[in-house]
């Protein structure tokens, strides 16, 4: 076990899932990449999570946009950060604590999530945040599956 990025516990045993009936997958991929056509050929028993990105994007609008309207989140002071940082900090532990018990309700699950931390770098600082969480998250889930492809022009990459 490794403590990772804000304090994440990371599994980081690549053998984890043997044994245990345990084989949760990730499947990352740009957008229409054909990551879910690919996971149902390739895992027809297993559930699909699709779309982890778009789930984890509008959560952080939400309570951003909260915070917007509230104030707190108006000046560029270090408090202002402190603000963004644990608000982070607080959606990445939701969203584990989330995924850990669809995980454990369904040990076969298959999680699909677009990558995200390419390109331009979002004005936005609620975009800049939801990056950050779903590379975090991805990042979590990675250690924890017992395999990770990315898909690109529906062909897969094993990864892990």
């Amino acid at each position: 076990m490794l403590i990772g990025i804000y304090g994440l516990a990371m599994n980081t045993d690549s053998n984890i899932g043997s044994g245990s009936g345990e084989s949760m997958r990730l499947i990352i991929g740009g957008a229409f990449q054909g990551k879910t056509e690919y996971a149902k050929r390739a895992y027809p028993e297993a559930e699909c999570l699709n779309g982890l990105h778009e789930r984890i994007r509008e959560d952080v609008r939400q309570k951003v946009c909260v915070l917007e309207k509230t104030g707190k989140d108006t000046a560029r002071t270090e408090a202002t950060t402190l603000t963004n940082k644990e608000l982070q900090t607080q959606l990445e532990e939701y969203w584990i604590t989330l995924l850990e018990e669809k995980i454990r309700k369904n040990p076969q699950l298959c999680i699909l999530c677009d990558e995200v931390g390419m390109g331009v770098v979002p004005m936005q600082a609620w975009e800049r945040i939801y990056r950050e969480v779903t590379g975090h998250i991805c990042i979590y889930l990675a250690g924890r599956a017992e395999s990770v492809e990315r898909i690109v022009c529906g062909c897969s990459q094993r990864i892990k």
